[in-house]
């Protein structure tokens, strides 16, 4: 797909749909490196540290801290973000208890260092993971749990757009996002249409 290429019939690939997810994850970027300069809240806690903020309209923002004390340290990090169009009127139940499950296996991931997810006033919802080094993505995507939660998200969501970005200088340079590439996935009939976007 070019820069400015707009699908027809799939206004989820609107170019100004990525714009606004990333100003999304730059704010959850924002709001780790918060957490992370307030220590009492994430000190002598077991690991990975789970914490649950309250956003405006009581929306949720979870925190899901692996190595803290790596992301105080400089340096470039390699970051995926997803953001999903939530179907309604579906249980999440199984979803979040393979989440919570993915949450769990952090220690097995190296390079993994925080998962974010955050409840959009439209009640769909973006995650950001952060890694230390560009393999560590494939080594996450590697895992049982992952696989099984990716298969499961055509239950879960209409359309996806994934980005892939990296973080110049890590999370507490106060540096913005740069987007490297989008992947979009269309759930709401078959066969599954999808596309990429290089930036």
């Amino acid at each position: 797909m070019g820069s400015s290429d707009i699908v027809a019939g799939r206004p989820f690939t609107n170019p100004e749909g990525s714009a606004f997810d990333l100003t999304v994850l730059q704010y959850m970027v924002e709001t780790l490196c918060r957490i992370l300069l307030e220590p009492q809240a994430i000190l002598n806690q077991p690991r990975p540290v789970v914490l649950y903020l309250n956003e405006i309209g009581g929306r949720c923002h979870r925190i899901a801290l692996s190595r803290p004390e790596a992301l105080l340290q400089p340096g470039d990090l390699t970051v995926v973000g997803f953001c999903g169009q939530r179907r309604r009127g579906v249980d999440w139940g199984p979803l979040d208890a393979v989440d919570e499950e993915l949450i769990a296996e952090f220690p097995q991931h190296e390079e993994l260092l925080s998962y974010s997810t955050l409840q959009l006033e439209s009640d769909d919802s973006c995650n950001l993971v952060l890694f230390s080094q560009p393999q560590g993505v494939l080594h996450w995507a590697s895992s049982d749990k992952h696989t099984l939660a990716v298969s499961m998200s055509p239950k879960y969501y209409s359309v996806i757009r994934l980005h892939n970005a990296i973080l110049p200088g890590g999370v507490m340079a106060d540096n913005q996002l740069a987007l490297i590439r989008t992947k979009y996935y269309d759930f709401q009939e078959e066969p599954l249409w999808q596309a990429v976007r290089d930036f």
